[in-house]
């Protein structure tokens, strides 16, 4: 407890010292590397490395999204999309970042349209937006990375989603207690008749699932059926990269057959399902952490990036 104690006060020190930021259609403004960043449009193999997370936004349309983003050299990055409604400030957080600035590798959060930092209200926000605005972010902050998107939950779904529309950004996936098609197969279908008849009528409802209370709207739910993932054959899904799924058998959200069917849907052979036996949905215990380091280290070690632009590269 005092360990997770101690992570959570460090986040929080954190972005209380990185809180000053400014707001650019489509760039990245922060008060240490606005020159860099306007002429380098993120090249990491030309920046030296921050030490400390630089806090922004990034405008996408009327909108407003909230980034966090480390600088370093190695490639590929990695991307951390979080769970349903919550921030991009969390322990996992704190350990894929710390992660990250070891190896000199970029590191890059947002959180999701209505939650955190975003503007806009989470009962607004379905699977298909936060996947585009995913896709901004990455293009707008790192347009000449390849990323390694570590996805928890929802952010597990929508990583799926982005390595089958635009394979050409991501170099892997890590899914933390991934949860493609929850809406449908998790929640809907359990559901009440009087729970989708309030859904449908008042556009939202604040549901019980697992150990937390979850604000479910309407077009969440009808959004969700148009991203569903896991019905078909085995190897149907046309996802090619490494992908290593985390998985804890004391989750009381996801079950372990939507892992074990996710990773049996998957085109790639190079996936694997890593199980930690005491592990919640959260995936925030020690063990859980070492998990995830070792998901991240498998997903870097099998990145090829083929360069079609010099002879004999590929």
């Amino acid at each position: 407890k005092m360990y997770n104690f101690l992570l959570t006060l460090i986040t929080i020190l954190s972005s209380l010292a990185n809180s000053q930021s400014f707001v650019s259609k489509g760039k990245l403004i922060t008060k240490s590397t606005l020159k860099n960043f306007q002429t380098k449009k993120c090249d990491a193999a030309k920046l030296s490395m921050i030490a400390q997370s630089e806090f922004g936004v990034v405008e996408i349309d009327d909108d407003s999204i909230a980034f966090e983003l480390s600088v370093g050299s190695l490639r590929p990055s990695v991307m951390y999309l979080p769970s349903l409604d919550r921030p991009k400030n969390d322990l996992k957080t704190s350990i894929i970042k710390r992660f990250c600035q070891r190896q000199n590798r970029t590191y890059l959060s947002a959180d999701w349209y209505g939650v955190g930092g975003s503007s806009g209200k989470v009962i607004d926000g379905t699977v298909s937006r936060w996947k585009d605005d995913t896709i901004t972010m990455i293009e707008t902050l790192c347009p000449k990375d390849k990323m390694i998107l570590v996805g928890g939950g929802v952010g597990g779904w929508i990583a799926l989603l982005i390595a089958i529309e635009r394979p050409d950004l991501v170099a892997g996936i890590v899914g933390l207690a991934a949860d493609p098609d929850f809406t449908e197969n998790l929640l809907w279908k359990n559901f009440s008749d009087d729970v989708k008849k309030e859904i449908m009528e008042k556009g939202h409802k604040v549901i019980e699932w697992g150990s937390r209370k979850y604000p479910i709207s309407k077009a969440l739910i009808e959004d969700g059926r148009n991203n569903l993932l896991l019905d078909g054959p085995k190897g149907g899904l046309e996802i090619n990269c490494p992908v290593r799924l985390v998985h804890g058998l004391r989750d009381e959200e996801v079950p372990l057959d939507v892992t074990m069917k996710l990773a049996m849907r998957l085109a790639s052979d190079n996936v694997q399902v890593l199980i930690q036996k005491n592990g919640d949905h959260t995936l925030t215990g020690q063990l859980d952490f070492g998990l995830i380091r070792m998901a991240l280290n498998d997903c870097i070690a099998n990145f090829i990036e083929v360069d079609l632009t010099t002879p004999g590269s590929g």
